[in-house]
């Protein structure tokens, strides 16, 4: 169980960090706007899921104990797993509507509006 958070951790963080670096400074995607940035959008949030769920679990598994962390940052960690879970569900949901929609119109507009990217950030902090 151990080696199974050690090796998510790492791939996990490491795997989204070189694919954050890539787009941006690379713009090796070569998708539309809103697709590159849903994708970006999952990539932090693994990161992050990376950082604040399995790797305080990691610590809590070589110190031998649950509480090692203080139980506010269990609590915390408890709510941060279904946050991440929630908006990783969201974005890929999005990333699907997103691709049927450029299949239904693909003679629209591929740029987004301020207002779309607006639309999609709160949509996805209101839902997880």
């Amino acid at each position: 169980m151990q080696i199974w958070f050690i090796v998510s951790f790492v791939l996990g963080a490491a795997g989204n960090s070189f694919l954050l670096h890539a787009i941006i400074r690379y713009k090796a995607l070569k998708l539309d706007i809103i697709s590159v940035w849903i994708i970006e959008n999952l990539a932090v949030y693994d990161i992050l899921n990376s950082f604040f769920v399995i790797l305080p679990a990691i610590i809590s598994f070589f110190a031998s104990s649950p509480l090692v962390l203080g139980v506010r940052f269990c609590i915390a960690q408890a709510i941060y797993l279904y946050v991440f879970l929630a908006g990783n569900v969201v974005l890929i949901a999005l990333l699907s509507l997103n691709k049927i929609y450029r299949c239904l119109f693909p003679l629209r507009n591929l740029s987004p509006s301020r207002r779309q990217k607006v639309l999609i950030s709160v949509g996805t902090i209101l839902w997880s």
